[in-house]
């Protein structure tokens, strides 16, 4: 798929070639989304993918909405490039961030046995530059029963910046800001 691919649909399956097979084992011939994945939807699998983006995120999970029952497994996240958030550069392999609701729960997600790799951000001469595997985000929502398992994250390299410059394989944070209102948060 050489375009963005959206899930925004409940009880969707993508298994890839690969599906069974761990991103960071043997594998066989990829089945490629070149632009990133959202999913906006409970109840997805993406089994035995590769991902790819020269934006932000490989996987995003939710932003307008709060998913739960989601599973990533057996898939390769890699060569993301990385965007900008105002004077930040941020790049991330999966990403749950929540943005436009405030107070609903997630529960059930898994990323298992996944190879994230090659994740970069620009250079951001005037703010931070954070590189990140897999960040959850959930900016004033509840987060239940997540399992991050058997992932191997390698590669991650943020660019120069003036202010931080990260590189962090899990990023988990505790942001209670509520941004239903369209405002981004700390």
């Amino acid at each position: 798929f050489d375009e963005k691919v959206t899930i925004d649909e409940a009880g969707i399956t993508l298994n890839g070639p690969n599906a069974g097979k761990p991103g960071h084992g043997d594998r066989n011939y990829e089945a490629t989304i070149k632009q990133g994945a959202v999913i906006t939807a409970d109840s997805v699998t993406v089994d035995g993918l590769e991902v790819t983006n020269d934006d932000t995120n490989g996987i995003l999970l939710g932003t307008t909405a709060v998913p739960s029952n989601v599973v990533v497994t057996n898939t390769v996240v890699r060569d993301v490039g990385g965007g900008t958030a105002g004077s930040k550069a941020v790049g991330n392999g999966i990403n749950l961030q929540f943005n436009g609701v405030f107070k609903q729960t997630s529960s059930g997600v898994e990323i298992t046995n996944n190879l994230i790799t090659g994740i970069s951000t620009p250079d951001a001469a005037n703010g931070d530059a954070d590189a990140i595997g897999v960040q959850l985000l959930p900016r004033g929502n509840d987060v239940q029963n997540l399992l991050v398992k058997d992932n191997v994250i390698r590669d991650i390299q943020p660019g120069t910046a003036g202010g931080r410059s990260e590189a962090r394989a899990v990023s988990i944070a505790t942001q209670f800001t509520d941004t239903s209102g369209g405002t981004r948060g700390d």
